[in-house]
């Protein structure tokens, strides 16, 4: 179970800005967002790519966020 508002979210920006700020790449979105664009790319024919592109960044950040309460969707 994963409890709201614990600061996940806070503490993954948190390192991702300092990431950024050392010089490396950094990708985030929320769940969904990563889904969706995956299933456009697959959907594009060019999921390959995507992946490839997304595997030269260091830090990719999945965000569990959603409307709503998250632990009340698992």
């Amino acid at each position: 179970m994963i409890t709201p508002g614990t600061g996940k979210t806070h503490l993954a920006t948190g390192l991702g800005i300092r990431a950024c700020q050392a010089g490396h790449r950094v990708a985030f979105a929320t769940a969904a967002q990563w889904v969706t664009r995956l299933a456009e790319a697959h959907q594009a024919g060019r999921l390959s790519d995507e992946l490839t592109r997304l595997g030269r960044i260091p830090l990719i950040v999945v965000d569990l966020c959603r409307d709503g309460n998250y632990a009340e969707a698992v």
